[in-house]
């Protein structure tokens, strides 16, 4: 009895941990941004299609404010964050940063801002279709 107990909680464990690990993998892969047909357009579970028009201001960051609050929903994986975040400077934003690399482009509207973070290259593409549309 106490072999089926302990095998039943090792197997639970194991599927708990691969259900997890396969989610985070799905939320990171479907992540990105993309500006098409006048939209930016954030990809994966947090994402979002904002009109061109509703863009206020484009900004490149040299490096990421400091935390606030941090996480309020979302996921957190050492460099990788997607989700809420509250910082101090720019209180709640929506992130969607899959790489540690500046520059990384702050997006304000009159209803939100978003951070993105895709690479040092993405970046800059992202930031000069922005630029391009504005």
């Amino acid at each position: 009895m106490k072999e089926q107990k302990s095998s039943f909680k090792m197997f639970f464990t194991i599927g708990l941990l691969l259900l997890i690990f396969i989610g985070a993998f799905v939320v990171i892969k479907t992540a990105g941004a993309s500006v098409e047909d006048g939209l930016l357009k954030v990809k994966g579970i947090y994402g979002v299609n904002i009109p061109i028009s509703e863009i206020r201001e484009v900004k490149k960051l040299e490096t990421l404010p400091s935390l606030g609050v941090g996480k309020v929903n979302g996921i957190g994986l050492g460099p990788i964050k997607i989700g809420y975040f509250r910082y101090k400077e720019l209180g709640s934003v929506k992130l969607c940063i899959l790489k540690n690399e500046a520059p990384y482009i702050l997006v304000t509207t009159d209803e939100q801002k978003i951070l993105i973070g895709l690479g040092k290259e993405k970046n800059e593409e992202l930031y000069n279709k922005l630029q391009d549309n504005l």
